[in-house]
């Protein structure tokens, strides 16, 4: 199992294919954590520019992601992080992050 230290450190789990971008290969590679992290990340502005379509992106993909037994805790945390940043955000930037979740397959 991999680390929250090592992601942070650029995890090539995380990291596309020779495009050396953070998050590229995340929302396939079924890291919920990881995509939890990066909506974190691009709400907070830890690493990245602040930008809350991408936030309200990652933060949908690991809610979308969240599955079995796990859903009752890690779907309420994702879910409530979720919600929360839908109170600070236009409704534009949630229309699409919702596309942009809806286009990577999750």
């Amino acid at each position: 199992m991999r680390s929250k230290a090592s992601f942070r450190a650029g995890d090539s789990t995380c990291i596309g294919p020779g495009s050396g971008s953070l998050g590229q290969s995340c929302r396939f590679s079924g890291l919920r954590w990881a995509q939890y992290r990066l909506g974190d990340y691009y709400d907070h502005g830890v690493g990245v520019a602040k930008d809350p379509v991408a936030a309200y992106m990652w933060l949908e993909i690991a809610v979308r992601t969240v599955s079995g037994d796990r859903l009752p805790t890690m779907g309420a945390l994702y879910k409530g992080y979720r919600d929360a940043l839908i109170e600070r955000i236009t409704t534009e930037n949630i229309a699409e992050g919702k596309r942009r979740a809806a286009d990577s397959g999750r």
